[in-house]
């Protein structure tokens, strides 16, 4: 019931912009799809996950979910599973458990586990990236940029983008979280 609730609330919060109340899981399918629906239940559940650690792991979390996301369209990559690689890198500072432990319990393509399990090989190179980028790393992000033919200029701009989108959900859950007056 919680999920259920939290997740209408997410739907009908201004980060899905959808004009018009969705009072039901059904409305929300219809209205929004399903690549948005998973979206949006993975943010559910990793706010949950997120409940006792502080809200820096959960921004972080979106962003890096939101970056890959982004970016995977600029190098032929599945944009739900990168955003899946994005948001799960954090599931180890989310639940204090290692990510070999968890990657175990993941119901993941192959080298999408790989990927989180820190393999060097093209479906972790996004997420490579923004680690890098988060650490100011460039000559890191440099050396991927040129090894996977990225264009630096592209990634930065789909980075500040995953910025903006994080920081308006994170105002909104602000937001819903005063008491009202």
């Amino acid at each position: 019931m919680s999920l259920t609730y939290r997740f209408l609330r997410l739907v009908n919060s201004p980060v899905c912009a959808i004009r018009q109340e969705v009072c039901s899981i059904k409305s929300a399918l219809i209205l929004v799809g399903d690549d948005a629906i998973r979206r949006v239940i993975t943010l559910a559940i990793a706010s949950e996950f997120n409940a006792k650690q502080p809200p820096e792991i959960l921004r972080m979390a979106f962003v890096r979910g939101r970056f890959c996301e982004l970016a995977a369209g600029l190098c032929a990559l599945a944009q739900a599973e990168q955003y899946l690689l994005g948001m799960f890198s954090m599931l180890p500072a989310m639940l204090r458990v290692p990510m070999a432990d968890l990657a175990k319990v993941l119901s993941l393509r192959e080298k999408i586990w790989e990927a989180l399990l820190g393999a060097g090989i093209h479906e972790s190179s996004l997420l490579r990236w923004v680690e890098f980028h988060e650490r100011g790393n460039w000559e890191n992000c440099d050396a991927i940029v040129r090894s996977h033919g990225f264009n630096q200029v592209e990634l930065v701009r789909c980075y500040a983008e995953a910025l903006s989108w994080a920081e308006i959900g994170r105002a909104v859950h602000l937001m819903k979280r005063r008491p009202a007056k």
